[in-house]
């Protein structure tokens, strides 16, 4: 009990809230959190692993497997677009033309989802931000939302 409080002493989550109950659902969280490490060192014989490390690879994978959902708001649309649709530069991907070279105006590329399926398809459009080359509508939305496209 000693060490499983020594380790959870060095994550300030209990004193940023107020609330009593918070704390106690937190408190709780790490300890459950904490035992799941020492039952997988045990299991998978690991000596050196940092419980910081196992929080994060945890947090990875709930992550991958997590789809966020869409919140659509009840009644009318608003007037005035939201500002948050311009913060999409920062982290957005987008389709954009394959630039040119010197020997072809307009060329094209293997697309990345095609060539996986064993498909032979070429296609004049990529990913501005991944610069992989991809088809418009079924292919871009593939590669970019699943894991194994």
């Amino acid at each position: 009990m000693d060490r499983q409080d020594q380790v959870l002493s060095t994550f300030p989550i209990m004193r940023r809230t107020v609330k009593a109950y918070k704390k106690i659902f937190f408190y709780l969280l790490d300890m459950t959190l904490y035992n799941a490490f020492c039952i997988f060192k045990k299991i998978k014989k690991i000596k050196k692993m940092h419980f910081t490390d196992f929080r994060l690879n945890l947090v990875e994978q709930i992550l991958t497997t997590v789809t966020i959902p869409t919140k659509t708001s009840p009644g009318r649309a608003p007037i005035n677009p939201s500002p948050l649709r311009l913060q999409a530069k920062q982290w957005a991907h987008f389709p954009m033309k394959v630039p040119p070279t010197a020997s072809k105006l307009h060329p094209t590329r293997a697309c990345k989802v095609c060539t996986s399926h064993k498909k032979r398809s070429e296609t004049a459009w990529m990913c501005d931000r991944c610069q992989v080359p991809l088809h418009l509508e079924k292919c871009f939305k593939d590669f970019h939302t699943k894991l194994n496209y």
